[in-house]
């Protein structure tokens, strides 16, 4: 029963893409090429939060509700915002001027993680897939996990084989460029639910604004 199911679905999509206009086929066909592995996590009370009281925004760690979402396994490559720009919907990443040799959308290895995105860049790329971007809540929540891990993937202190990151303790880990999003050599420093580069590598967007400044959790799902 679910097989035929599964055809009759792929039936219908074969036949409706057939009779619907050129365009709106080739930007479907885009997005699917886009579509990341995600984990998914169930609505709950998570312990959130930070232990230094300079942290105004998250001290003092709480208890708090996040509804269940979905998020991207792994940061959004350059040859995924290529085909957002390919279906006209993305703009090109705005680099700096003098940082253009960093990373460029042209020429660099579509595995990379794309830079230069300003939030309303990522927000609009995070729409074509029928998404949105990560509330704060939920990116702390997919990074420390039921537990309040210390680390994305847990207690232990990192190590140079954990994250790509520059840190002045530790010299011998310092940052020359960005790394492949599902990079297999930092795969000890993932989530338990496979989320990579969770620390380290690129900065992330997330939807939180400035309206959240006295309390990082009191938005979410916006």
């Amino acid at each position: 029963r679910m097989r035929a199911m599964q055809y009759s679905a792929i039936g219908i999509l074969v036949v409706l893409a057939s009779i619907l206009p050129v365009q709106w086929t080739q930007n479907w066909l885009l997005r699917r090429s886009a579509f990341s592995d995600v984990a998914v996590f169930s609505a709950g009370t998570v312990m959130l939060g930070s232990e230094n009281p300079s942290d105004k925004r998250t001290f003092p760690p709480r208890e708090v509700w996040v509804n269940g979402f979905s998020i991207d396994k792994f940061e959004v490559s350059y040859r995924q915002y290529r085909l957002c720009m390919q279906a006209g919907v993305c703009t090109h990443p705005r680099e700096p001027a003098g940082h253009q040799d960093f990373d460029d959308i042209e020429t660099s290895d579509g595995n990379l993680p794309v830079v230069w995105v300003d939030a309303y860049q990522a927000s609009a790329y995070c729409r074509w897939l029928g998404g949105r971007l990560p509330t704060e809540t939920e990116w702390e929540r997919a990074a420390h996990g039921t537990s309040f891990r210390p680390f994305p993937w847990g207690a232990r202190p990192p190590e140079p084989t954990d994250v790509n990151m520059f840190l002045t303790d530790y010299p011998e880990w310092a940052l020359v460029t960005t790394v492949p999003v599902d990079e297999s050599a930092y795969k000890t420093g993932a989530t338990p639910d496979g989320i990579m580069h969770m620390l380290g590598n690129v900065s992330e967007w997330t939807s939180t604004t400035d309206a959240c400044k006295e309390d990082a959790y009191s938005c979410q799902g916006d």
